[in-house]
């Protein structure tokens, strides 16, 4: 015996007293290929739009009496339940089938689900909390184009350009707040320390501090801007400066570049040369052998392109980012549910292209060693994450801390349309695991809007000072960012607590105000209004009164 099995829209069509469209009698003894499509809708991953136009309600469809004329009030009866499903559908006839039947079983707000053709669970918004950290000791100036490194769980602060160009190092204890000036042992070798300098790149190796590029004056003569073509590297543990000309092809010297670091091995990218010229080569420097190398590309790579003002970060698991000992072509094999092989490498993410034009593009560099063939071989490869794209923005920062790469901040002048003066006041996060951009909700004392700061983590944490808005330098406040959840979570309800007693305080000097101001407006009505006798006698008690 055959069994007839019918979908679940026929199902439900048949339930609700939906009446047969003329494309219906087509197709007899099939399914309705609208039906076919809403059979498939839990399958899809994108989004798809169904047009259910020939699909009609009985929205005033009347009675035929016996006698054979039509009524239009039908004798009243109980209704059974698929007449009161179908009256609950035929309240707004002008809506397709499919759009009433996602508004009734999607019309919860609390579904996991954000709609019947999706079945994609909704995107819950992360929660961070933004702090203004207090700090003492030697803080640093208000700055742009600083940078912020984390060695020996001490952070950093070196160059950048405030009223002028700077090469002070500052460090901060992050555990008492404590800036200190850091004082370097060059007297005799005053030419190791580099000069002051903006635009410059600045990563951690073992216990030093590894200074590369950067801008320096403007040559009037020439009309160019120098760049520095040395590598310093800063002893953090006896505060002295060491200047390096590696071996090898030097590349051009630059600003406004891009660096990471992973093992042994800083790899730089694009930046503008002393011409002005907007460069797309890739280096690698080995920090152990101090040799430039040159990196072999695979064909197949989908290049960024000429850039600058982008970011370079280092995405691998944490302990391989603990480690020098290897370069970029032999690290360890240590992968998790979250750091995959395929996910691992080098991230670049935004940045101005030579047209002026800036992006929010996704890049991932990594190397290839499938065989002999790609010994020594990186390759570009253009990533399409889902979510909601960034805005595009260069001059930003981009930190990697926990599962998630972040980016705060940043410039894009095409928003000075909106009012503001180009800065971009927001905060992405790509979901390592499956890259995916996420929705921040940042809570707490979120700093103003800038371009040109600097970042670093520390923990769940990330670390954020200076920049600088339209036509003046951001103040020298460092921000503090809270990513983990249930630690932001805390926070948030501790915040909005004060906040709320914070009100409460307003209001009510606010309310006092108004009385102490009622108060003196009646006061004085009532002595206009006073006899004039009364106004002298009073005046007279009041003379007597002060003798």
């Amino acid at each position: 015996m055959t069994q007839n099995f019918e979908s679940t829209p026929n199902k439900i069509i048949k339930k609700m007293n939906i009446s047969p469209s003329p494309t219906d009698k087509q197709f007899p003894d099939q399914t309705h290929p609208i039906l076919k499509s809403i059979d498939q809708i839990p399958r899809l991953r994108k989004r798809v739009h169904i047009s259910a136009t020939n699909i009609h309600l009985k929205a005033n469809s009347s009675v035929t009496t016996p006698t054979g004329k039509a009524s239009k009030n039908p004798p009243t009866h109980k209704k059974s339940e698929s007449q009161v499903i179908s009256s609950s559908f035929i309240q707004e006839p002008n809506n397709s089938f499919v759009d009433e039947l996602i508004k009734r079983y999607c019309s919860d707000e609390n579904s996991e689900f954000v709609d019947l053709t999706h079945k994609v669970q909704r995107v819950k918004a992360i929660n961070v909390f933004w702090e203004k950290r207090i700090t003492e000791g030697f803080i640093p100036d208000a700055r742009v184009g600083s940078t912020l490194t984390m060695v020996n769980n001490n952070l950093y602060l070196f160059g950048g350009q405030s009223g002028e160009r700077l090469n002070d190092i500052k460090m901060l204890n992050y555990r008492n707040g404590h800036w200190e000036g850091v004082n370097h042992r060059n007297q005799d070798t005053a030419q190791e320390i580099p000069d002051p300098r903006v635009g410059h790149t600045a990563v951690g190796f073992r216990n030093s501090l590894v200074v590369y590029g950067g801008g320096g004056g403007f040559n009037s003569t020439l009309h160019i801007r120098g760049c520095f073509p040395l590598v310093y590297m800063f002893d953090t543990v006896n505060s002295e400066w060491r200047s390096y000309k590696p071996l090898g092809r030097l590349p051009d010297s630059r600003r406004n570049h891009g660096a990471a670091l992973i093992g042994n091995t800083m790899i730089m990218y694009g930046g503008i040369d002393s011409n002005g010229k907007t460069l797309a080569d890739l280096h690698g420097l080995n920090l152990e052998s101090m040799q430039w190398f040159s990196i072999k590309l695979d064909k197949a790579s989908e290049k960024p392109g000429l850039r600058h003002s982008f970011t370079l970060t280092s995405v691998y698991h944490p302990a391989v980012l603990r480690q020098y000992s290897n370069d970029i072509f032999n690290l360890p094999s240590i992968h998790d549910e979250v750091f995959s092989k395929k996910n691992c490498g080098i991230y670049l993410f935004g940045g101005m292209n030579k047209s002026g034009i800036v992006c929010n593009d996704l890049y991932i560099l990594q190397p290839l060693k499938y065989s002999r063939d790609f010994l020594n071989t990186l390759k570009w490869t253009k990533l399409e994450p889902s979510g909601n794209l960034p805005i595009p923005r260069c001059g930003h920062c981009t930190v990697l801390c926990g599962n998630y790469l972040y980016i705060i901040g940043g410039r894009n002048d095409a928003l000075f349309k909106n009012g503001c003066g180009g800065e971009v006041n927001e905060i992405c996060a790509l979901n390592i695991a499956n890259c995916r951009w996420e929705t921040l909700k940042p809570y707490g004392y979120a700093p103003s809007p800038r371009w040109g700061a600097s970042a670093s983590t520390i923990g769940t944490r990330i670390l954020y000072f200076g920049g600088m808005a339209l036509n003046k330098f951001s103040p020298n406040q460092l921000y503090s960012l809270e990513t983990d959840h249930s630690s932001a979570n805390d926070l948030i309800r501790s915040w909005e607590i004060e906040e709320d007693q914070r009100k409460i305080r307003e209001n009510n000097l606010r309310a006092a105000s108004k009385i102490k101001f009622l108060s003196h407006t009646l006061l004085v009505e009532k002595r206009k209004s006073e006899p004039p006798a009364r106004k002298a006698a009073m005046l007279i008690l009041g003379a007597t009164r002060g003798l």
